[in-house]
């Protein structure tokens, strides 16, 4: 039991840590298509991510849903 605490309690430390260091530039990513494939644009309309996602939504707390593949 203590060892599947210990895995979890690191597990979501590290988790925490990236979405906290992705957050502030990634609050400002939207969602675009692109020739039927979904990417992420900031503010001022540069591409952040490539469109290569079937589907992608809105960024919350660092990260964002995309689907690859049916």
């Amino acid at each position: 039991m203590k060892m599947k605490r210990t895995w979890f309690c690191l597990l979501f430390t590290v988790a925490t840590l990236s979405a906290t260091s992705v957050c502030p530039a990634s609050t400002n990513l939207y969602p675009v298509v692109a020739n039927g494939c979904w990417g992420y644009m900031n503010i001022s309309s540069d591409t952040v991510i490539n469109p290569q996602f079937d589907w992608a939504r809105a960024f919350s707390e660092g990260l964002a849903p995309v689907r690859m593949g049916k």
